[in-house]
């Protein structure tokens, strides 16, 4: 289980960062090979959709870099509903294609 921040408490994206980048850590840490994400915060704690999908796109690329030896192979995005599908897959599609 990971908390990611409430909009509006300050520093949002370096919060939500932290926690993707916590758990992949702990994941590691446990030699799982996948793990699975909700679109975290972007619920009741209101942080914008598009902006959750950015932070999270770069937090586990990043980690991935700074990680090969990971032992996670599958890192899943489970999202809520088709309209937070769609903003995710339009960030990935923009991140990737840079």
């Amino acid at each position: 289980h990971a908390v990611g921040p409430v909009w509006g408490s300050g520093d949002e994206d370096r919060k939500l960062a932290a926690a993707v980048r916590g758990s992949l850590a702990r994941a590691g840490e446990l030699k799982l090979r996948s793990i699975a994400f909700p679109a975290i915060s972007t619920g009741i704690f209101s942080f914008p959709v598009e902006r959750a999908a950015q932070v999270f796109l770069t937090t586990i690329d990043m980690y991935f870099k700074d990680h090969p030896e990971s032992s996670l192979e599958t890192v899943r995005l489970t999202l809520f509903d088709s309209p937070t599908l769609e903003v995710f897959l339009a960030a990935e599609h923009d991140y990737f294609t840079q």
